[in-house]
């Protein structure tokens, strides 16, 4: 390294390297940039950055924009290989084994998309292998038809040992082509998980990578969440043929950020980085010598990811700083033993509230690191309905209770990943139990009516026009117990409490019809200035639901609700009725046509 290649300035710890750490748990807010209340127990998606590698970042940035030239040409390589050398201390690794790109995807499809597949090649992924690799898989398949591709199941919960005697099982059913003289030497790849994105859960992947060793299948394993969570890590020792990680997760590095580990025995295979650099070396201008001797020497593979094309250059360079905070914190030891103790405690907490179980009922919670997975008080929730569900989930932890947990569906039921994390505690998992529950409660309840009642169907296979209504108003309500502003709607309908007695709305389509509506205790409802004082009625179905803000639905297919009953309205508008009550039924998660007193015209 000459002198131009020396680091010239450090970015560090600053003002609070010489401070006292402050006690794992709720004292490390001032640390981080949550917003006041927000619960965080999803760090595992995307990751958190701490204030200190935030404000490193910005005088970094300055640093480059005072002199992007001088930066980018002088300064930026030798910190590059600063931070590459502690990654791969880190890891396990040599530095020339170890480069930086953009995410653990982007890292996969270097991998999966650089090999040259050919007839007879086979590759391997799991049912829960992340979503966006295995589309890739399934992309260079596509690409690729001559290939075989094999998918093994993982369904949850299952102990170490299964899954160890399923995944060997597999591999020795796999048929294995024969040499031909298209493909010498026909090659299997397997695409494993250390830690299964959802569920979160450990697996035994270094035996399964060898496994792969004894068969002669290429391992890639997605670490997405390894790095600053398993600790110990030994790439040289477990020996796996690709091996990525996101730093932004776990580590505190900037957004978004990975190391790919592709050892000097596999980088033949892989030609490329991507984007292609301008140091790609084409395959007739290859170096005649031995290529692992002479990477070793000239490291062509790994300087090609040095420079890709202009990108922001914070992200990378980050991982410095993160990494000196995290020594600050006590190191990888300290800090992940109190995460993998808060997970174990939260998770328990969290399933005594929602009255379920943990996903991993191992003795030794061998499946547990910082991620432990619950099982929501979901049942029987339709398979079309899941997607419904999740969509709810989310918007209400997210609006209204400021708080957020990771959700999923998976082997028939629903399931809540929580990430422990140096700024949580027990209490943060009673809170998003609490919430869990609440919400659970309320979509178990419109569940069971789908179910039982045929989403909310009369006998006849008719959306009750009751039974929706009612969906409406308790979200309404549930959101907004109170309900204190007007509802807009081009009626202006006016509120009234209910009186006294078993709370109820009645609304009538113009005489004919009559339908009680329950209603949670102490609701508001919208009326017309001409209704009773004992219940609130209304000339129509688009009345009442215009003056809960759904008009849109009804507007939008430009159909006249008002005169939508026996009694009213031409018989070449009932399809437009339909059309609409079709749309509004299936956008709260009912199904079915118009009951068929408003179809049949006049009577």
């Amino acid at each position: 390294m000459n002198g131009l290649e020396k680091p010239v300035f450090k970015i560090g710890l600053w003002d609070y390297v010489d401070q006292p750490r402050p006690p794992f748990g709720h004292a490390m807010h001032e640390f981080f940039s949550f917003d006041p209340g927000y619960i965080n127990l999803n760090d595992g998606a995307f990751g958190s950055l701490p204030t200190p590698v935030h404000r490193a970042c910005a005088v970094l940035t300055d640093k480059i924009e005072a002199n992007p030239d001088k930066f980018v040409r002088l300064e930026y390589h030798p910190l590059l290989l600063s931070v590459r050398e502690r990654l791969a201390k880190l890891i396990g690794a040599d530095m020339e084994e170890c480069v930086l790109v953009s995410n653990a995807s982007t890292a996969a499809g270097i991998i999966l998309r650089g090999v040259d597949w050919k007839a007879g090649d086979v590759l391997i992924a799991a049912t829960t292998t992340y979503a966006n690799v295995v589309k890739t898989v399934q992309y260079v398949h596509d690409l690729n038809p001559q290939t075989t591709l094999s998918i093994f199941p993982l369904a949850f919960p299952m102990t170490h040992k299964e899954i160890l005697e399923s995944f060997e099982a597999h591999l020795d059913s796999i048929p294995r082509s024969a040499p031909t003289e298209q493909n010498p030497n026909p090659k299997v790849f397997c695409v494993l998980d250390s830690i299964i994105s959802n569920p979160g859960i450990l697996l035994p992947w270094k035996e399964m990578v060898k496994m792969c060793k004894d068969r002669g299948i290429y391992s890639i394993v997605d670490a997405a969440h390894s790095i600053g969570q398993e600790v110990d890590l030994n790439l040289a020792e477990t020996q796996p043929d690709f091996w990525f990680s996101n730093c932004h997760k776990w580590l505190y590095a900037k957004r978004a950020c990975a190391v790919l580990y592709v050892p000097k025995r596999n980088q033949h295979l892989l030609k490329s980085s991507f984007p292609t650099s301008q140091l790609y070396v084409p395959s007739s201008q290859a170096p005649v010598d031995d290529w692992i001797d002479s990477s070793a020497s000239r490291c062509d593979w790994a300087t090609q990811f040095e420079w890709t094309g202009t990108v922001d250059l914070t992200p990378y360079l980050s991982i410095g700083a993160a990494l000196d905070f995290r020594d600050w914190l006590g190191g990888e030891e300290e800090i992940n033993k109190y995460c993998h103790d808060l997970a174990l405690r939260g998770g328990k907490r969290l399933a005594e509230i929602l009255g379920t179980s943990l996903m991993d009922q191992s003795e030794n919670s061998e499946e547990t690191l910082n991620m432990v997975n619950v099982e929501l008080p979901l049942k029987d929730v339709p398979l079309d309905k899941i997607n419904f569900v999740q969509d709810t989930l989310q918007d209400r932890l997210l609006k209204e209770y400021n708080a957020y947990a990771a959700h999923f569906y998976h082997n028939g039921r629903f399931w809540a990943r929580c990430s422990a994390q140096i700024w949580n505690e027990v209490s943060d998992f009673e809170y998003i139990g609490r919430a869990f529950q609440d919400i659970s409660r309320l979509e178990q309840n419109y569940s069971e009516n789908r179910v039982q009642n045929r989403c909310g169907q009369s006998a006849s296979g008719h959306c009750d026009p009751s039974i929706l209504v009612s969906t409406i108003l308790d979200r309404r309500l549930a959101k907004n117990p109170n309900l204190n502003e007007r509802p807009s709607g081009p009626h202006e309908p006016t509120k009234k409490v209910l009186g006294s007695g078993p709370p109820r709305l009645t609304y009538n389509t113009r005489g004919s019809s009559t339908f009680l509506i329950p209603m949670p205790p102490d609701s508001l409802c919208t009326t017309s200035t001409s209704s009773s004082k004992s219940s609130c009625e209304y000339s129509s179905i688009a009345q009442l639901l215009d003056g809960y803000g759904t008009q849109s639905t009804f507007h939008s297919l430009k159909s006249p609700f008002n005169d939508m009953s026996p009694r009213g309205g031409a018989a070449h508008k009932h399809k437009d009725y339909e059309a609409a009550y079709a749309a509004l039924c299936s956008s709260y998660g009912f199904g079915g046509p118009l009951p068929s007193f408003y179809t049949q015209g006049r009577r």
